[in-house]
């Protein structure tokens, strides 16, 4: 096998390297420091796995929950642990893996992927200033960096080596592809448990019962309403002194002479920039005022004066000019110069904001101070809970002290953002009386099942042998319950019913999904069931069948290619999986997490194997 995946090197490309550089920032932090000496967290073999390099992989993992989660659980916290070490274990078979099968990553390999990287990219290309800035943020050397870079694209290239060495076969493909694709239809008796209802006794004491057993379900969090105020960092006329000293001279270059687009290719910080500067044709309204009324000025081949918008400073010359429907239209290049704002500049902007903050603390109104604050708009949000802020960083709001009405102003793109906490509604528990009835529609929902249940298995024993001239619509008119035909439906996708007028919203069967594929498997024509749903069982038969032929695979080539493609991923992760597992068995591996646990948290917590 590995001298397969030797041969297979060569059908890795870099694709593979990009899909890792995309992830390059989330990857590199604090893992660009020299391992201490520790006891390690597990052992692969006879190799050690070091505590740096695992709480690194920890780390990385909480920040991504941390991004979707308000709150870490213990067990989450727990899964998370065991998730990072299986990961640094992974890594390190691949390692190893690496070094039996003597496959690398050159320095040629490493040197291209931090060189296209987009973080590093002057108006030029690769900018050694920029790569070595970020570098430099992070307190590290090139030298550390790019050993590290060597090491991370050597795990991402065995793991593709592995994915790439299984795949499916055209047969395979095909086959599912039909199952996935070929539909159908069916018919039946719909025993809704609203039906049931009126057979279930209960009493007050039963739904105060239940009402205490789902108590969670209406417990109402706590919620908080916020007025807060954007303040932009914006360039100030010192920040703009150079690129417009640039573009001066860029436009002196085009006036004399020189191509338009070529100039833009080389200089312009815009993404038109491959194109020539090339924004192809607009018309009113499709691009910002101040550029549009500059570009609308312009005389055919004729270049403006630098005009400046919120993406930076441009030239625009002016290519064709046409009426369109009625309208004008017209065809521009442009060369962008961006001007970020320097580091004097965000400090200022941060004092102002500073400021405004500490004002709002002494007012119980923004409109007394807002003469002082003209260019800043207030704005206000409604009610929300801190796991649904309208946007991230007002969840803040949740972490004020009961004394506290203002926050730091908080960093966000291209500024930061100020807010002043103006209601509180606390968390509570919705009284049994305002949900009674609600209560009482779930008691029977819930209690009606086996009702319906016991009915369902008396009719289908009743019709289970029936021939395919049976009329299963009569049948369930004399029965009283629901006749449906469905629509066509997908094995293993969820089943709609069909309605009597077209423009009505098919009725989806909550539920269905997990009993259509038996259902669609089921013999045409042969009763089948009962089957539970959300809201109660079916019985039912199919009726019709939407069959796929060699022609139909012909037009639908380019889907089954697709289909194909995905099917080597699914495959490619099981072989993955099922591969690192065997591995993990034959190199051998002694985890210490159970250990680390007890010293970090305190308490015994048992590994999963």
């Amino acid at each position: 096998m590995l001298r397969a995946l030797r041969e297979n090197t060569k059908t890795i490309i870099w694709v593979t390297v990009a899909a890792f550089i995309l992830s390059l920032f989330f990857v590199f932090g604090d893992m660009l420091r020299k391992k201490a000496k520790d006891q390690g967290i597990a052992k692969v073999g006879k190799t050690k796995i070091s505590r740096q390099e695992f709480n690194n992989m920890y780390t990385r993992i909480l920040n991504y929950q941390r991004d979707y989660n308000t709150e870490i659980t213990p067990a989450q916290t727990k899964k998370m642990l065991e998730d990072a070490l299986n990961v640094v274990v992974e890594n390190e078979i691949l390692r190893q893996l690496s070094k039996e099968s003597k496959i690398e990553v050159s320095d040629s390999e490493m040197i291209v992927g931090i060189r296209s990287n987009p973080a590093f990219q002057g108006p030029t290309g690769f900018d050694r200033n920029r790569y070595e800035q970020f570098l430099a943020r992070r307190g590290d050397t090139p030298g550390t960096f790019e050993k590290l870079y060597k090491d991370e694209l050597l795990i991402f290239k065995m793991k593709y080596l592995v994915f790439d060495f299984y795949t499916t076969s055209a047969l395979e493909n095909e086959y599912y592809f039909l199952i996935s694709n070929e539909r159908a239809s069916g018919e039946g008796i719909n025993l809704n448990l609203e039906k049931f209802y009126d057979q279930v006794e209960y009493t007050d004491k039963d739904l105060k019962s239940f009402y205490e057993k789902n108590k969670q379900d209406y417990f109402i969090k706590k919620r908080v309403k916020v007025e807060y105020y954007y303040v932009p960092i914006m360039p100030s006329e010192e920040d703009k002194v150079d690129a417009t000293e640039r573009l001066t001279k860029i436009r002196e270059q085009a006036l004399a002479g020189e191509d338009f687009a070529e100039l833009a290719k080389i200089y312009s910080e815009g993404p038109s920039a491959p194109k020539g500067g090339d924004l192809g044709w607009f018309g009113e309204g499709q691009t910002v005022p101040v550029f549009e009324k500059a570009a609308f000025s312009l005389k055919i081949g004729e270049i403006s004066e630098i005009v400046e918008t919120r993406y930076g400073l441009h030239i625009i010359k002016m290519e064709e000019r046409k009426m369109e429907k009625g309208k004008k239209v017209f065809h521009c290049r442009h060369i962008l110069l961006k001007v970020e704002a320097s580091e004097e500049t965000k400090e200022t902007v941060f004092n102002f904001a500073d400021e405004l903050a500490e004002d709002l603390k002494k007012v119980d109104d923004f409109e007394k101070i807002k003469g002082k604050y003209p260019d800043i708009n207030r704005a206000e949000t409604d009610y929300y809970t801190e796991d649904q802020p309208p946007f991230p960083q007002l969840k803040q709001a949740f972490d004020l002290a009961e004394d506290e009405k203002v926050d730091f102003p908080i960093p966000v793109s291209g500024g930061y953002l100020v807010y002043k906490l103006m209601d509180i509604k606390p968390e509570y528990f919705t009284e049994f009386e305002k949900v009674k009835e609600e209560i009482k529609l779930r008691f029977l929902h819930k209690a009606s099942v086996k009702h319906a249940e016991i009915k369902a298995k008396e009719i289908f024993d009743s019709i289970k042998d029936s021939d395919k001239d049976f009329n299963l619509e009569e049948f369930s008119k004399e029965s009283g319950f629901e006749y449906f035909k469905t629509n066509p439906f997908i094995s293993g996708n969820p089943i709609s019913l069909e309605t009597e007028k077209a423009t009505e919203e098919p009725i989806s069967l909550t539920g269905s999904d997990t009993f259509s594929k038996e259902f669609y498997l089921s013999e045409d024509f042969k009763i089948s069931g009962p089957y539970e749903y959300a809201d109660g069982f079916i019985i039912g038969r199919i009726i019709k069948r939407k069959l796929h032929s060699e022609k139909d695979l012909e037009k639908e080539f380019a889907s089954l290619d697709y289909f194909s493609r995905y099917m080597n991923q699914v495959a490619g992760q099981g072989f993955y999986q099922e591969f690192i597992t065997n591995k993990k068995k034959e190199i051998g591996v002694e985890s210490y997490l159970k250990e680390y646990m007890k010293e970090s948290y305190g308490e015994e917590t048992e590994e999963e194997e």
